[in-house]
């Protein structure tokens, strides 16, 4: 069965210098696969060294690249999808 939409997963944190491999890398496997429909998505903890930036560049081309940031480290489950946000378990129904 063909995969017709994925969505990437990366956590991040001063990432800088790794984040435009890892979405080359990401897009070159997107290509390889012929996945229609994708997203890209980085959850920014507190970076402090330009992570956030360098994935946002990413997005102008491709607008399926997405950042969500946070101000501080450790962030948990809650913070990030909190109430009717938070994804339900695979498999649930």
């Amino acid at each position: 069965m063909a995969v017709e939409s994925i969505t990437f997963f990366f956590p991040a944190y001063n990432e800088r210098t790794n984040v435009g491999r890892t979405i080359e890398e990401t897009l070159q496997v997107i290509r390889e696969l012929a996945i229609p429909e994708w997203e890209i998505l980085f959850v920014d903890d507190g970076s402090s060294d330009g992570t956030a930036q360098v994935i946002e560049s990413h997005s102008v081309r491709h607008p399926s690249i997405r950042v969500v940031r946070h101000l501080s480290t450790k962030v948990t489950a809650p913070q990030c999808f909190p109430g009717s946000q938070r994804p339900a378990a695979i498999g649930s129904s």
